[in-house]
């Protein structure tokens, strides 16, 4: 609900250099030893909280700030989880930032929200094999 919005604005708002740290961000990912879990969530939370301030509204990443704070944990159960996860990320990113530098906001709304659909149906797989241990 709230982040595929995010994306919109950003892709309408975002500067040169916002730009520039979001594509460092998809190659930090992309180097990321695909073992430091740790690095993993920290490299795809930020992504996440550089579109918030690629918007350049003030107010929207200290809305996401307390929803960051729980999310470290979680992302890192399912970097170590979900096998593909971080090569998904990274596909998904990716075609995030791509609409966000075409300046492309529908298409970044929707490439967010496809992010979001698998990034939940690699939770519920977290989820599941955390149960049936």
């Amino acid at each position: 609900m709230i982040e595929p919005a995010i994306a919109y604005v950003a892709a309408t708002k975002h500067s040169k250099d916002d730009a520039l740290k979001l594509e460092k961000d998809c190659e930090d990912l992309k180097n990321c030893n695909p073992d430091d879990y740790t690095e993993l969530a920290r490299l795809d939370l930020l992504f996440h909280l550089d579109i918030a301030k690629a918007t350049h509204n003030i107010i929207i990443p200290i809305m996401l700030e307390p929803i960051h704070r729980l999310m470290p944990p979680i992302k890192i159960s399912v970097y170590k989880a979900v096998r593909n996860s971080q090569d998904s990320a990274l596909e998904k990113h990716m075609k995030v930032l791509h609409a966000i530098l075409k300046r492309d906001a529908e298409g970044a709304r929707r490439a967010m929200t496809a992010h979001l659909k698998v990034a939940e149906d690699h939770l519920r797989l977290t989820l599941k094999s955390t149960a049936s241990r």
